[in-house]
């Protein structure tokens, strides 16, 4: 009978005190499930005395989460680690009064997705003696369907805007329901099932409770954590150039989606480029780990795109890039490099993700120029950014064979502008002769220094193929 509702996929809508109104899912919107937590127990006049000593400063925040020696900011007492599977690890710290012997601890609202078996509380403090026994739920309804299978043997109402049937609730179909009215028997009557709001049926917000066991009273503070479906992340950069290409301006932006079945108000935001390891087929990994350096809003049902980092008007480093692959004339191109550092007002890790380029046209208005990827940079990392053909360099190759699968390689660069240049010369061919240094992005090039309308000629030795 629930499996039959949730093909129908009822939506719920309260009513206040009369009931509560089911619609279709296309006709109803999902109305908002709370927040993450319960607020605090309110402590008894006389406080008790503790089951642990605890530190001078006992943070209310969950221990920061570290990756390749980087400390996030204060992410606050509840938190989601969104993975790229579709599901997020959900955390919140909770605190409340303790009894001697068993007390019953009870979080709520929990994600209409929560994946029951993956609940966790632990202390987040030594209690000594403390003692997890079990776990009760999560209980309550989860969809509309369980609501309605809950109201069979009670009085409803259908209602269509024409007409209303009131009557007890005999069946739940996967066409529609079956209620019993005035000595007739009403087989699927169309339009909204109103259902009574009272203690008959289960709370549409699922909550979960432990029984726990300590020697002596006191507060004992918890962290409560588990996995939901219902969440997807994708981040995007925009890098906007001035028409001399010497101003940058940079975004990064992360759209994230709830549909979870949760409110989750004032949360900070850990965004995992791994698989949650759950979900058939995916394999788990640690993958790499960034973070909205500020707390969000992520409402039930919404879509909500928030800006990671941003950077504008700042001087470009311009250089540029000629790449000589076999069988290929080599194109110059201008290079732009961005260092991700608190100095340019960026300074966190950046997650990977298209980068769409915009510069002005002749009039002056913004224009799509094209679209780059950009690897996972981390603190301190600098961005390389292709930005169109370098006409103001020219580049010559002549090669030499030396008859032992090597050739000599000479390189002529011709600078064409009335300032000196950076040319970074990346040849996948060269020998050891050819010093490289780590140029950004991790791209191994030579660089060489062109006078202003000057040429330079390099020259190397090369494997014939």
């Amino acid at each position: 009978m629930v499996t039959s509702m949730k093909r129908i996929r009822w939506s719920v809508v309260a009513l206040g005190a009369g009931g509560l109104l089911l619609l279709p899912l296309a006709l109803a919107q999902t109305p908002s499930a709370g927040d993450l937590r319960d607020e605090p127990q309110a402590a008894a006049d006389a406080a008790p005395e503790p089951l642990y000593v605890p530190p001078a400063a006992s943070p209310a925040a969950l221990p920061p989460v570290r990756r390749g020696g980087e400390t996030p900011p204060d992410l606050g007492p509840r938190q989601v680690t969104l993975f790229n599977d579709g599901r997020a690890l959900l955390r919140a710290v909770q605190t409340w009064p303790l009894e001697t012997g068993r007390t019953t601890l009870t979080f709520g609202p929990l994600a209409r997705r929560a994946d029951g078996s993956t609940l966790r509380l632990r202390p987040l403090r030594p209690l000594e003696g403390f003692r997890l026994l079990e776990q009760q739920g999560p209980a309550g309804a989860t969809s509309s369907a369980d609501l309605v299978a809950a109201a069979v043997g009670q009085q409803v109402r259908v209602r269509d805007g024409r007409y209303s049937v009131e009557g007890t609730l005999l069946a739940v179909e996967e066409s529609g329901v079956v209620v019993a009215s005035e000595g007739e028997i009403h087989v699927h009557p169309a339009g909204e099932l109103v259902l009574p709001r009272g203690r008959d049926l289960p709370d549409f917000a699922p909550e979960v409770s432990w029984l726990v066991e300590t020697p002596g009273s006191g507060q004992g503070e918890f962290e409560v954590s588990y996995l939901s479906d219902g969440f997807t992340w994708a981040v995007d950069h925009a890098l906007t150039v001035s028409d001399d290409r010497r101003q940058l301006a940079f975004e990064s932006w992360v759209q994230v989606t709830n549909q979870a079945g949760v409110d989750l108000p004032e949360v900070g935001l850990i965004l995992a480029d791994a698989a949650s390891g759950t979900v058939a087929g995916a394999k788990a990994g640690s993958g790499q780990r960034f973070y909205l350096p500020r707390r969000a809003d992520l409402p039930q049902g919404q879509a909500r795109r928030l800006c990671l980092a941003q950077v504008s008007a700042l001087r470009s480093g311009l250089r540029r890039a000629v790449e000589l692959r076999p069988g290929r004339q080599p194109a110059p191109q201008v290079v732009a490099e961005l260092a991700n550092s608190a100095a340019n007002g960026l300074g966190l890790p950046l997650p990977p993700g298209p980068v769409r380029l915009y510069a002005p046209d002749t009039a002056g208005r913004l224009d799509l120029a094209g679209q780059q990827t950009l690897a996972a940079t981390p603190l301190d990392a600098t961005m390389r950014f292709l930005l169109g053909p370098a006409d103001d360099l020219t580049v010559t190759v002549t090669d030499t064979p030396l008859g032992d699968g090597t050739l000599r390689r000479q390189v002529l660069l011709r600078n064409l502008r009335p300032e000196d240049v950076v040319v970074e010369l990346l040849d996948p061919r060269a020998g050891g002769n050819l010093a490289r240094t780590t140029v950004g992005g991790g791209v191994e090039a030579a660089e060489i220094a062109v006078p202003a309308n000057q040429s330079r000629t390099v020259v190397y030795t090369a494997r014939a193929s």
